[in-house]
């Protein structure tokens, strides 16, 4: 089984080759493919900042402002023509840390995956250095449960939220509201 995991769902759940937009210190910016690994911790580790980002979640969590919610794109490896499989030691030409994460790249080829919305629950992130100094965080253990919709009263509370801390003006915030809404209707399976 092969992983990909999103802050934000991708629609219909297929996935496309693509070089993506945020890349690790070093990592080719011409191939196009599409990124996953062997699990869910090593996809989070190897998105740059995604350790970071999901320990910033787990603590507003902790707050009662805001869920950590994953999409996770599963794939069985199998079901890819082996030629449009490159498993972590070819990827670790083209990406460093392609060995401790596991990444693997399927190319030439779009694919149609299960998904799955899950509330991350709790997880091990662990701060590291990688060996060009820049900060990783390492991700183990997470603990989830699967969901089938945003909560509704989650809606209000990051507006509330993003209103204290950001100070948007009233009609910004009710712009925002109405996307976060459809959001929420767009995200049920």
């Amino acid at each position: 089984m092969l992983y990909h995991v999103s802050f934000s769902k991708i629609r219909g759940s297929k996935l496309y080759p693509r070089v993506p937009n945020l890349r690790g210190p070093g990592e080719d910016a011409t191939i196009k493919r599409i990124c996953f690994s062997s699990s869910m911790e090593k996809c989070i580790t190897a998105m740059p900042s995604g350790g970071q980002a999901l320990k910033g979640m787990l603590r507003l969590s902790e707050e009662g402002i805001y869920l950590p919610i994953l999409h996770v794109y599963t794939i069985e490896e199998e079901e890819i023509p082996h030629e449009n499989v490159w498993g972590p030691e070819t990827v670790k030409e083209f990406v460093e840390d392609a060995s401790c994460t596991r990444e693997t790249w399927v190319v030439n080829q779009e694919v149609v995956c299960c998904h799955e919305m899950i509330q991350v629950e709790s997880a091990e992130i662990v701060k590291r250095s990688d060996p060009h100094g820049k900060e990783i965080y390492i991700v183990k253990n997470v603990q989830w449960t699967p969901i089938t919709q945003i909560p509704s009263h989650l809606i209000s509370k990051t507006a509330e939220y993003l209103m204290s801390k950001i100070g948007w003006e009233a009609e910004k915030m009710r712009t925002c509201l109405a996307w976060l809404e459809e959001d929420k209707r767009a995200l049920v399976l």
